[in-house]
Order: C-alpha cells, then structure tokens, then sequence
C-alpha cells in the first residue's frame, strides 16, 4: 500500500499539538504564578515602607508620587524577570539542542540543528509582556499605598485589623471560587480545546490564595500551645505569624503558587511520557525488531540479506516473524514511501 510520506503519522501529530497547547496553558500559568510573586514582593514593600509612606505623605508627598513610586519598583521587577527568563531559556535551549537533535537523526532523519536563532521581535515582545504583567500585579499594593493616610502610614496596626476583619469574607470568595473551579473542570472541551480546563486551574489558583490568610491565622492559634514548649522564640514566631497576616499570608500564597506551577509541569511531563509509552504499546507490537545498520539519510536503501529471515524463523521459541520493506518513490511529483508487508500477520 501506499501513503503520503506526509501523512504516516497522525496520531503522533495530536500528540504533538496536545504537548503544544499544554506548554501555552503552563506558560499562562506561568505568567499568572509570575503576577502572584510580583505582588508578593510589591504588597511586602508596601507593608516595609508602611512608616516611610507614612513621612512622605506628612512632608508633602502626593499620591501620585507614592503610586508611581511603587509601580516604577514593580517595573523593575519585571524587567529583570524578563530579561534572566530570555537569558535562561536560551541556555536551556542551546544545552538541550544537541540531544535533541541526535535523537531525532537517529530514528527519523537526519538534521543538522548547530545553532539556536532568537528573533528580536520575541525577545522584545518577551520584555515588554513581562513589565507589562509586572505594572498589573503591583498597581493594586501601590493604589493600597497611595491611598493610605500619612497618620494611618505610620500606625501599622490598622492594616493588620482592617486585614483580619476580612479574613472570612475572603475564605468565603475562595471556597467559591473552587466551587466555580470544579463545576468548570466538569465541563466537555469546546471545538476541542480544553478552555474550561485551564479557566478553571487560574480560578483554583486564586482561590487557594485566597484561603491562605484564614488557613495562617488558624494555623498560628492551633500552634501556639505548642510553640509555648520551644520557650520564647516559639511563642513569638506563633504569634508573629498569626499578628502579621500582611506579610506570612501573601509570602505563603506566593510560595504555595510557585509550587502548585512546578508540581504542574511535573504532572504534565509525566502525563505526557505515560501516553507516549501507551501509544508505543499499542502500535508497535514486537518484542524484538531487526534492521540493516544505516546511516538516517539512507534509511530506504538498506535491507535485510534473506538468510536473516530463514534463521529467525528456525530460532526456538519465535510465534510469527513479520517482515516490512519501505521504499520511497515519487508518484506523480509527489513523494511517497511504498511498504510492503506480511498482512497476515497482522
């Protein structure tokens, strides 16, 4: 029978693309864990500077000085992100290159991959997607800081209390939020793309964070008897993570959603590996394979000598030999491989 040389793999394409528009879904993923960590490090410099706010605003600072201030340090952030992300990504790009190119010459064709090329324009687009991502997780701490009073700037007090005042109406919009996460990750793909799916992971992702200064403050009340037993320093770590949720609550966010972006790319790896192997069981059947040595260029040209097949066929313990023979040819300006094989085995 005869095929389009193009066309011998389908179920390998799906594959393929489903890798694809997972590594899409993770790098959003990857850009919303990014986000969590810039406000992270924005809301704990707001906090930082609560009294230094505080002096500004007496001596005249407007607010938007405070504003531009906070959102000129989030900035910043995402312009060094983005600039150690390029750097590392090439790295690991021009590291793995070699491999993979081996890999591929040995089994399908030969390629020759020596250099690794970055266009200008994704490298700029890169940096400015990330201040730009930047700029948006620090504008809600920097308007917070802007709109602090200078007598409330330098009673740090009044954030904790106005903080803990909302511990439950937040848990409350976080366990909705996962309830809104599970009825999505319910729902069937649309034109076969799982949107539903990745909605529902951001969702679930906010709606952990937004558990977490409840989860905390819960946490440091049931360890506080015990942290009574490790003498002074227990007791006041106990109650410093209980008293100051402005800071433990958003840094534990932040590190439980850096976790939650590596344990998914770990699943995926696997998930992947595992229907790879699957799709291995269950297209290539043989328990041994013999081939002529061939260099990848020459893969059509080489075969078996016939005494091969006479001598496998007399091995003790051998049900069925099947014997397969490609040729590549050209049919009507087009180029396609010709197989023929024992049908009856199959």
């Amino acid at each position: 029978f005869a095929r389009r040389a193009a066309g011998e793999g389908p179920v390998v394409e799906q594959m393929v693309a489903a890798y694809r528009l997972n590594l899409t879904a993770l790098s959003l993923v990857a850009f919303f864990v990014g986000m969590f960590l810039v406000y992270s490090a924005v809301s704990l410099s707001v906090v930082r500077r609560r009294r230094e706010i505080g002096i500004l605003r007496s001596i005249g600072a407007t607010r938007q000085r405070i504003l531009l201030l906070f959102l000129t340090e989030g900035a910043a952030l995402g312009l060094a992100g983005g600039l150690l992300g390029l750097l590392l990504g090439f790295l690991l790009a021009r590291f793995t290159l070699g491999s993979v190119a081996r890999t591929v010459s040995s089994i399908y064709l030969l390629v020759e991959a020596e250099r690794l090329y970055v266009s200008p324009f994704a490298a700029v687009a890169t940096l400015a997607l990330s201040v730009l991502v930047a700029l948006c997780a620090s504008l809600p701490p920097a308007l917070e800081a802007a709109s602090v009073s200078p007598r409330e700037a330098l009673h740090t007090q009044s954030l904790e209390r106005r903080l803990g005042g909302r511990l439950y109406l937040l848990a409350a919009l976080g366990l909705a939020l996962l309830a809104l996460a599970g009825l999505l990750s319910l729902q069937p793909p649309i034109h076969g793309q799982p949107l539903a799916g990745f909605a529902a992971a951001f969702i679930m992702l906010l709606g952990f964070a937004l558990l977490t200064p409840l989860s905390v403050a819960a946490v440091g009340r049931a360890l506080a008897p015990v942290a009574r037993l490790l003498g002074y320093e227990g007791y006041l770590g106990a109650r410093y993570l209980r008293q100051s949720l402005s800071r433990t609550a958003v840094s534990l966010a932040a590190l439980a959603a850096a976790l939650a972006m590596l344990i998914s790319v770990q699943e995926m790896v696997l998930s992947f590996r595992g229907t790879v192997d699957a799709w291995i069981g269950q297209s290539v059947g043989g328990d041994l394979f013999v081939s002529p040595a061939f260099v990848p260029s020459a893969r059509f040209e080489q075969f078996l000598p016939p005494e091969v097949d006479q001598y496998a066929r007399g091995v003790p313990g051998v049900a069925e030999v099947y014997r397969q023979r490609d040729v590549r040819l050209t049919w009507h300006g087009r180029p396609v491989v010709v197989r023929a094989a024992d049908v009856a085995v199959l």
